[in-house]
């Protein structure tokens, strides 16, 4: 999991409802019951992240998120097999989004419609694409939610909005650690678009130091060092294993030949 797509897990855990309306188009007043399915239903985090039964006056759905920097077909046929997953499960209509965060990154022609031909069974997804980088950064920063304030990084903004995303969180965000944690984000989500320079510039602007202590305090960057350290972990018992079997085979080697050579000096002595 990269930092993005924990960033992404950051947001639609703490503010499901803002995802729902900033990128799945669904008001929040229109929302009667939203349900995480992961939870509620028992579906594998590894299966899907970010889906979620909604429920308002007119319909009952499920409508499932996935965050990508770039991707290709098979990213696109993995997010068919989990919404086939969904189906199976809740038997309910399914609606997919894929929210692309780099306009640099993404496919140019974003294809409306995922096939699989598999003899006799014929599947299709149609798919909702999301560009982050087209929504007004204004938009965002009018939204009286503040875990959405970071998402002015990597929309259609300025130095100026991450600045006014910063301020904001600064001014309006009481608890220490949830705005520390909201600084982070916007500085990793801004990496997206802008260059650490600019960042930087913004930050200083703000008399924002992004330290090890705020970085710390941030899910998204704790989440993602996790993984690293968790990978590096890994390596490093492949890399003992590795080198406790070459030892096991020279120990191996030195005592068959130490036992040859008692056996030999028997037999002389013999």
């Amino acid at each position: 999991m990269g930092r993005y797509d924990v960033t992404f897990k950051s947001f639609a855990e703490s503010d499901p409802y803002t995802l729902m309306e900033l990128f799945g188009g669904v008001k929040r007043s229109e929302i009667l019951k939203l349900t995480p399915l992961e939870r509620e239903l028992n579906l594998s985090v590894k299966v899907v992240d970010h889906a979620y039964l909604v429920e308002t006056a007119k319909l009952r759905m499920v409508v499932h998120f996935e965050s990508q920097l770039k991707g290709g077909k098979r990213e696109l046929l993995r997010t068919l097999k989990q919404e086939v997953q969904i189906w199976l499960k809740v038997g309910l209509p399914v609606a997919v989004t894929i929210v692309w965060l780099s306009q640099k990154h993404a496919p140019k022609n974003l294809p409306k419609f995922v096939n699989v031909d598999a003899g006799a069974l014929q599947m299709q997804l149609r798919i909702r694409h999301f560009k982050v980088w087209e929504v007004p950064a204004k938009s965002i920063l009018k939204l009286d939610r503040p875990n959405a304030w970071p998402w002015v990084g990597v929309s259609n903004s300025t130095l100026d909005d991450l600045f006014q995303a910063g301020l904001r969180i600064r001014r309006d965000v009481a608890d220490i650690a949830e705005r520390e944690r909201l600084i982070a984000e916007l500085t990793v989500l801004s990496g997206v678009r802008y260059n650490r320079v600019e960042i930087d510039d913004v930050l200083g602007r703000l008399n924002v130091l992004i330290n090890d202590e705020v970085l710390r305090a941030s899910v998204t960057v704790q989440l993602y060092t996790e993984k690293l350290v968790e990978e590096a972990r890994e390596k490093g018992l492949k890399k003992g294993l590795r080198k406790g079997r070459v030892e096991g085979r020279e120990e191996g080697r030195e005592e068959g030949k130490a036992a040859a050579r008692r056996m030999l000096r028997i037999a002389l002595e013999g």
